[in-house]
């Protein structure tokens, strides 16, 4: 960030990494800044409760290192919708060990085509769930555009 390299990839970052968070349904913006991030924190409270696959704490023990499922202690939001009330959201996922965490995108189930394991993982009232878009920070950096 202390560069200026962190910077939001725009239409076309986003839709190499993750088509389903693009118009015209819908659109993420990147986080600016560390404070942007901590503000954004109480986002979790709109990406939980019914239908969400967010473990808060006291809430879902069981599901916290379940694939489609985050923990919201061992979560960050790097960026959020653009619209208000399209309630989307990608994360870096802590809960792997090191410096470089996953990052997974909120997926709308209705919206658009899961992976047959996502579709078997489906629970009653399911309307969201978590997808990895990259394995590691680093390299979705380095498929949006923003590192060499």
């Amino acid at each position: 960030m202390a560069n200026g390299r962190w910077r939001d990839p725009g239409l076309e970052g986003w839709s190499r990494v993750a088509p389903w968070l693009c118009p015209p349904d819908d659109e993420v913006e990147l986080l600016a800044t560390v404070e942007a991030m901590a503000r954004e924190a109480s986002g979790f409270e709109g990406l939980c409760g019914p239908g969400w696959r967010t473990s808060m704490p006291g809430a879902n023990p069981e599901r916290r290192n379940a694939p489609a499922w985050i923990d919201a202690e061992k979560a960050v939001l790097i960026a959020v919708n653009k619209s208000l009330g399209s309630d989307l959201g990608v994360v870096l996922d802590m809960r792997a060990d090191g410096p470089n965490p996953r990052v997974l995108a909120s997926v709308y189930v209705d919206a658009h085509p899961l992976t047959e394991t996502e579709s078997r993982s489906l629970q009653d009232g399911d309307v969201h769930l978590w997808r990895e878009v990259s394995p590691t920070l680093r390299a979705f950096l380095q498929r949006v555009g923003l590192l060499d």
